[in-house]
């Protein structure tokens, strides 16, 4: 059994060119913000349901992100943003590690952080909506995880996929290349009880995905063999279960979140590609019955209390608990509103770093994206772009409508 393959899309010039008006956009979201954000907490009296950001720095953050995500393309934040294999490449070679990668087939590649003979193993399944690529702060927190582990006596290591992103494929093929992981790391010869998988937002999608192929094998991915024990455990953070593409009027403005209902539209509408939602892609849907015989021993889920996947965190941990296993399953953060973290915003949970003192601390990051990053370089050059802005408007419109009108519709599969 095979997935259809489709061929790479290829940014148009017309976009490339779009990306500047794009950043004057985005770095102006960044100046308005940074001039509002100290009055941020007016809205936040005026209804208590609104979340905001702890600081003005990720005040911004947000923003630029928010704005980054809904203005941009997918190809053109793929053609900002370098790709997953490249960003552990250089992580690798900063940090003075072996960089340790491997051809899972199926297009999708794997890279080890930590030592690759380690006893345990954490897979680990990136997120940013299956159109946005592992940044830096991946390889960070999880080789913070690891130096955490390995000094507590742990002998742990990462593998991390990188899958294909969308628009050059859809559903299912991210599961495929994520059960192909999964296959590799059993042909090791690892005992499943020494296997934990984990993902965060779309990673986190995956993870419940492979679960439920294991259970009930998907009919165009190749079945795994027989296990002889159930996984080590399960880490979802803030997993993002529901891939509706309409969603009710929110009730407040997604200050304290650093996505919003039109982009998660928007992702979900390019991983499905015109397919029907099922439960490998929905697992918040899915009936208690469908978690029967969980292949894993322990599922931990975190989410923040800011951010607008938290119903659906919310509905996965209820359906887990009403299953039949004999696992435990620690839930955190707002699902239980401990005092920790009550004001994350998306994947915000994962923003640790547990190699330094005071473990459990979170650092003032966002890993989903690199909004000071990108927000920072803009502004430096802000002021000779303004100059072209306008003409750079005008060219890009004229060349969109012509290639629009010139270009064949794109293959998309069957």
């Amino acid at each position: 059994m095979s997935v259809t393959k489709q061929p790479p899309k290829k940014i148009s010039l017309a976009e490339v060119i779009d990306i500047i008006p794009g950043l004057l956009s985005i770095t102006a979201t960044g100046i308005f913000a940074l001039v509002t954000g100290p009055f941020r907490h007016r809205k936040q009296r005026k209804n208590p349901k609104q979340g905001v950001a702890r600081t003005l720095l990720l005040h911004v953050g947000y923003a630029v992100l928010r704005k980054a995500t809904l203005r941009l393309t997918l190809l053109q934040l793929q053609f900002i943003f370098p790709k997953t294999d490249t960003t552990y490449r250089l992580f690798a070679w900063r940090s003075g590690i072996a960089n340790q990668t491997v051809d899972l087939g199926h297009g999708a590649q794997g890279h080890w952080i930590g030592n690759k003979d380690a006893k345990n193993v954490l897979i680990w399944y990136h997120g940013g909506g299956f159109a946005v690529p592992a940044n830096r702060c991946y390889f960070q927190f999880l080789a913070g995880v690891v130096k955490a582990m390995n000094q507590a006596g742990k002998d742990l290591a990462v593998f991390v996929l990188t899958y294909t992103l969308t628009p050059h494929a859809s559903c299912p093929t991210q599961l495929q290349q994520a059960v192909a992981c999964l296959r590799y790391m059993l042909q090791t010869g690892r005992s499943p009880g020494n296997i934990y998988l984990g993902g965060d937002s779309a990673g986190g999608n995956l993870v419940l995905g492979v679960l439920s192929h294991i259970s009930h094998p998907h009919a165009e991915i190749d079945q795994l063999s027989v296990l002889s024990e159930a996984f080590g455990g399960a880490v979802l953070i803030a997993p993002w279960t529901d891939l509706r593409t309409e969603y009710p009027p929110p009730e407040t403005a997604p200050l304290g979140d650093l996505i919003t209902q039109d982009v998660a539209k928007k992702w979900a509408t390019a991983y499905l590609n015109g397919r029907r939602r099922d439960y490998y892609t929905d697992a918040s849907w899915a009936p208690p019955e469908w978690w029967e015989g969980l292949k894993v021993k322990d599922v931990l889920i975190l989410a923040g209390g800011n951010e607008i996947l938290l119903p659906m965190s919310r509905l996965s941990s209820t359906v887990l608990l009403t299953r039949r296993w004999t696992g435990r399953l620690p839930v955190r953060n707002a699902l239980r509103r401990p005092r920790r973290m009550p004001r994350r915003a998306h994947v915000q949970p994962a923003a640790r770093r547990p190699d330094r003192d005071g473990a459990g601390e979170e650092a003032e990051v966002v890993v989903e994206g690199a909004a000071v990053r990108l927000y920072i370089p803009v502004a430096c050059w802000l002021a000779f772009i303004c100059m072209l802005y306008t003409w750079v408007e005008e060219i890009s419109s004229l060349l969109c409508t012509d290639m629009a009108t010139t270009t064949t519709t794109p293959y998309l599969g069957t």
